[in-house]
């Protein structure tokens, strides 16, 4: 991994995400599009067969970015819907916007990719850290985090960098070896 540096703006936050992509981190993550100038910033999903390394969670040393066997299933391939992606450089942003004049909203975004988090509480909002103990709520591989909004019934599920940088770092997650080497 190349990038060295605390992202300062959302497009270091897309980078890195699209670097750590490509790396194989988000196992079965394919992405369609990104866009700066959009409502939303990202549409991807995922695709991969059930057996793909990566895709399952064995512990919080050995690929704690996986999923759980039992929300992930026995199908015959792990796929998603098409997945509306918002790229932030804090957590604080995203919320502003959907809160805002923004055209965004909340039931709209399914992931949200970004840096850390400002704020440590969020009036009417609570942020979750995937842990083992709810370890069934992350649908997607890479989600370290999960967003409510009081009221709501829609969570969106966070790539909190920050959280996922530190994994790497601390040796908690391996990056896969390219295929192409």
């Amino acid at each position: 991994m190349s990038y060295i540096s605390t992202p300062l703006q959302e497009q270091d936050v897309v980078g890195l995400f699209h670097q750590l992509s490509a790396l194989g981190v988000f196992t079965g993550i394919k992405i369609y599009a990104t866009s700066q100038s959009k409502t939303y910033d990202c549409l991807a999903e995922y695709d991969c067969p059930p057996g793909q390394k990566g895709l399952l969670y064995h512990a919080p040393d050995d690929n704690p970015l996986g999923g759980s066997p039992y929300t992930l299933g026995t199908h015959k391939r792990f796929s998603t819907k098409q997945l509306t992606i918002e790229f932030k450089n804090n957590l604080d942003g995203l919320i502003a916007d959907v809160e805002g004049d923004s055209p965004k909203s909340f039931g709209n975004i399914d992931v949200c990719v970004c840096w850390s988090k400002v704020g440590t509480s969020f009036q009417g909002y609570e942020i979750e850290a995937i842990t083992e103990a709810n370890l069934d709520e992350r649908q997607y591989p890479g989600v370290t985090h999960l967003l409510r909004r009081d009221g709501d019934a829609h969570v969106i599920k966070v790539m909190m960098l920050e959280t996922i940088v530190s994994m790497i770092r601390a040796g908690k997650l391996k990056i896969p070896v390219s295929s192409l080497d």
